[in-house]
């Protein structure tokens, strides 16, 4: 599975969030049921808060198969 967390001002993602998971599953090869995609904002703090920048942090579970 992979965890994603987006941290931005802008654009909002709640309108693209199911587009990412498809895609983002897609090119994985998994399920869009093993994605989850979360948005924050950063409270006008830093870069991201200022709308100048966006950050991501994702977590991916692997699993080896014989």
């Amino acid at each position: 599975n992979l965890d994603c967390v987006v941290e931005t001002e802008k654009p909002k993602l709640l309108p693209w969030r199911e587009k990412i998971i498809s895609s983002i599953a897609n090119i994985l090869e998994t399920a869009s049921e093993r994605v989850f995609v979360k948005a924050k904002t950063n409270e006008k703090q830093d870069a991201v808060g200022e709308g100048n920048a966006i950050k991501a942090y994702c977590v991916c579970l692997l699993e080896k198969t014989e």
